[in-house]
């Protein structure tokens, strides 16, 4: 399972299209980290963190992704 390239096309100033594209980061979090890239799942749940700073599932995946092998 793994996603090599996703675009979304949202509309300047779309806040629904915000909210989006940042639960889509952080499933593409979760298929990075269930496909052993945890240095890009981290990435992808730092940015998610970015915006929702106490997110608990992406606090949760990127600890996940930190862990020791």
């Amino acid at each position: 399972m793994s996603i090599s390239n996703v675009r979304l096309y949202a509309r300047p100033g779309c806040h629904l299209c915000e909210v989006v594209e940042e639960l889509l980061e952080e499933l593409l979090g979760e298929l990075q980290l269930a496909d052993g890239h945890k240095a890009e799942a981290a990435a992808s749940f730092e940015r998610v963190l970015i915006v929702y700073p106490n997110r608990r599932l992406a606090l949760e995946g990127l600890k996940a992704a930190k862990a020791a092998p």
